[in-house]
């Protein structure tokens, strides 16, 4: 994936995260019931909308890891099958994001 492609992605799942924010704000302004556990989704989804605003660390990292959680696991650079010329499929062995980057 090009530069520009990565950062596309990235806008779009920040401006997803920021209506998930959004909607739980409105949840908890209207005084939901299970206010504890609004109270901690509210605290995560506002980790994640901070890491998905920075940019991904050094490194060919998952960034599906990284914006959900933090984690800074690599991708692995597997085969195609069949084998595809000019192409590389990356893939994170912890949540299965892949992605596929010109050679």
């Amino acid at each position: 994936m090009s530069p520009e492609q990565t950062e596309q992605i990235r806008r779009e799942i920040v401006r997803d995260l920021e209506r998930e924010y959004a909607r739980l704000k409105a949840r908890k302004a209207q005084g939901e019931a299970n206010s504890a556990k609004l109270d901690r989704d509210l605290l995560e989804a506002e980790g994640t909308l901070r890491r998905a605003k920075l940019p991904l660390p050094a490194g060919d990292i998952c960034p599906a890891c990284w914006i959900s959680h933090g984690g800074k696991n690599p991708l692995e650079n597997l085969p195609e099958q069949p084998v595809q010329p000019m192409r590389d499929r990356f893939v994170c062995g912890k949540c299965g994001y892949g992605e596929i980057r010109r050679a």
